[in-house]
């Protein structure tokens, strides 16, 4: 079964420090019109910032944290929770690719609250965070450009601390996006707007469009 939490985690051996790499965001799980997360990965994504205002994600997790007790003469020291990792935030950054150049897209990093928890040891065959990319700020700033296209890439990771008070972020991952701006389109009349299936229900994402039918 499927843990479907909204955001990341990381590792503590008893008595060993956690590895900067002790949880790890992975590959980006394509997304069906009711966000069940689907077989096929993600390489990159498209969105109309003049249709939509989110970009929808499913990122596979990883916990190499111990999930198990530290028992001394047949007694539970050190329950395996205490390396549960509980995810306080995410931080997003924003640059914009062109030519193979990468420089940063001209908006704040964004800092949004969050709270999950990720078990110690959760496989990322079954374990996804699901999450929106953007936020109401950066999605306004890539409407304003107007009609056209152009690339951005949006680098997450995640903050928190594990349960026994230890602080502690996830590896960042980076996905690209394609920007597409154009606008809905004005309907005939006979016509009537028609939204598709799209990731989500999110017409806009991923190369969904409204049409006239």
């Amino acid at each position: 079964m499927n843990r479907t939490l909204v955001a990341l985690a990381f590792l503590v051996a008893a008595g060993c420090a956690p590895s900067p790499q002790s949880i790890l965001l992975l590959s980006n799980r394509m997304l069906d019109s009711k966000c069940a997360p689907q077989t096929l990965f993600l390489t990159a994504g498209s969105v109309n910032a003049l249709v939509t205002d989110r970009y929808l994600a499913a990122f596979q997790i990883q916990s190499e944290m111990s999930p198990d007790p530290v028992t001394i003469n047949g007694q539970v020291v050190t329950p395996g929770s205490r390396n549960d990792y509980i995810v306080a935030r995410k931080v997003m950054h924003y640059d914009q690719v062109s030519g193979g150049a990468i420089s940063p897209l001209g908006v704040p990093d964004q800092t949004i609250s969050l709270y999950f928890v990720v078990p110690a040891g959760a496989s990322a065959t079954d374990t996804y965070v699901a999450m929106d990319l953007l936020t109401p700020d950066v999605a306004t700033a890539l409407a304003g450009r107007g009609a056209g296209t152009f690339q951005i890439q949006v680098t997450v990771h995640l903050e928190g601390a594990l349960v026994n008070g230890e602080t502690m972020s996830s590896s960042s991952a980076t996905f690209p996006i394609t920007v597409r701006n154009a606008a809905a389109p004005v309907c005939p009349v006979g016509t009537t707007l028609q939204a598709p299936d799209a990731p989500c229900g999110n017409v806009g994402q991923d190369g969904s469009d409204y049409s006239c039918a």
